[in-house]
């Protein structure tokens, strides 16, 4: 479901791109939309979206590093700044041809997201399932399900 409306935003998308010359970004459909508010609105909307999930990366980036080669041998700090410099540079790139190859790492992650589920489930032990109770859906960490599975997907806007 989540794929179909992905897709399905983007041939609406492309439909509105090739009737209307001068679009060039989500401001410029906002603009034609909802006039000057709208891009005004919808170009800070996208600002803040892409400062936070850059903000959001660095985070995730440096605590990962810091659990990778941290222990004494290099700072928390050393491992931010490692993750500020690995990750700023692509937020300047302007050639949509150069960002799209970065969709790969999106689809290697998403892959490596299920891969690492699956193999959390498999090593489980039988006697474990039989002594906790579940739930067909539990509504409670829903939003967490959804994060998680986003979560390959979350990269694109980069």
């Amino acid at each position: 479901l989540l794929g179909w409306l992905c897709w399905y935003t983007a041939l609406i998308l492309g439909r509105l791109q090739a009737e209307v010359s001068t679009i060039s970004s989500y401001p410029d459909i906002g603009f034609l939309v909802f006039g000057s508010n709208g891009l005004v609105i919808v170009g800070l909307l996208f600002f803040f979206e892409l400062f936070l999930m850059l903000v959001g990366f660095v985070v995730l980036l440096a605590d990962s590093l810091d659990h990778m080669f941290g222990g004494g041998a290099i700072s928390h700090d050393m491992c931010f700044v490692g993750a500020l410099l690995l990750l700023v540079p692509g937020a300047y790139i302007r050639d949509l041809s150069k960002i799209a190859s970065f969709s790969w790492f999106g689809i290697i992650s998403a892959g490596a997201l299920l891969a690492a589920l699956v193999c959390a489930r498999l090593e489980q032990p039988s006697e474990v399932k039989a002594t906790v109770h579940t739930q067909f859906v539990n509504w409670h960490n829903m939003p967490l399900c959804w994060g998680i599975v986003m979560m390959g997907y979350s990269g694109h806007s980069l």
